[in-house]
């Protein structure tokens, strides 16, 4: 029904990155605290919201909803630090989660086939963007030149966007007749900061052809969301 809303979960800390599993049954959320709780809640009558995981920073669903990647970045950890995977059913039990790549700060999203993950590591004093088989890890490329965080998947697939030095980024990606994989020089579509468009928390459109971000309105520190329409081409439309 148009003109209604329905209270689906309330948490007491901040409700962060809600998003839907891939049936569109399970809503899966971060709950922030002194650690982050990935939590899901099934959109039934009566249905109570569970903890996923504990203790960890940043978590990710993968597009067939098989499973999560997350991230441990605690500088006061010794040897947890790094990118994790845990196989999970939307209705079940959660898998033993199984370290995928070592270093603080790495974090990454699977493609949409599940065969492919784009990741950013830190490097020295900056982060880079990579592209590597899942989850054979038989093969990584590295997709950034200058600097790449916060990677994105297209929504069929073949293409990868990030950001570097503030510019949104796309590289096109594929494996070539033998299975090796291989990507486009990189190709700047449109300089963020000269829009104040936030950067660590965006979205790429259903159909591809536009982006979604938060926005800061000085100096009044208030903000909006702002739909960047047919992003491949560069032309950029607000909502307010």
């Amino acid at each position: 029904m148009r003109g209604t809303s329905t209270r689906l979960v309330e948490e007491d800390g901040e409700i962060l990155e809600p998003r839907w599993n891939a049936d569109g049954r399970t809503l899966y959320y971060s709950v922030a605290g002194k650690s982050r709780r990935f939590r899901r809640i099934r959109a039934d009558p009566g249905a109570a919201p569970e903890t996923v995981l504990d203790e960890i920073d940043r978590a990710s669903v993968a597009p067939n909803g098989g499973g999560i990647f997350f991230q441990k970045a605690s500088f006061a950890l010794k040897t947890g630090q790094g990118l994790y995977w845990v196989a999970l059913d939307a209705a079940g039990p959660v898998g033993e989660p199984k370290k995928v790549l070592d270093g603080i700060g790495t974090f990454g999203r699977l493609s949409p086939d599940g065969r492919l993950l784009a990741y950013r590591r830190a490097i020295g004093r900056r982060a880079e963007t990579f592209l590597t088989k899942f989850p054979a890890l038989d093969q990584t490329i590295q997709l950034s030149s200058n600097g790449g965080d916060e990677p994105r998947w297209s929504p069929e697939g073949r293409s990868v966007f990030y950001v570097s030095d503030r510019e949104l980024i796309q590289v096109d990606v594929d494996l070539d007749a033998h299975g090796r994989l291989t990507a486009s020089p990189e190709h700047k579509l449109f300089d963020a900061a000269k829009a104040s468009l936030h950067l660590d928390d965006w979205t790429v459109a259903p159909d591809g052809n536009g982006f979604l971000f938060v926005k800061s309105l000085e100096p009044d520190r208030r903000s909006e969301i702002v739909v960047v329409r047919n992003g491949l081409q560069r032309a950029i439309a607000e909502t307010r």
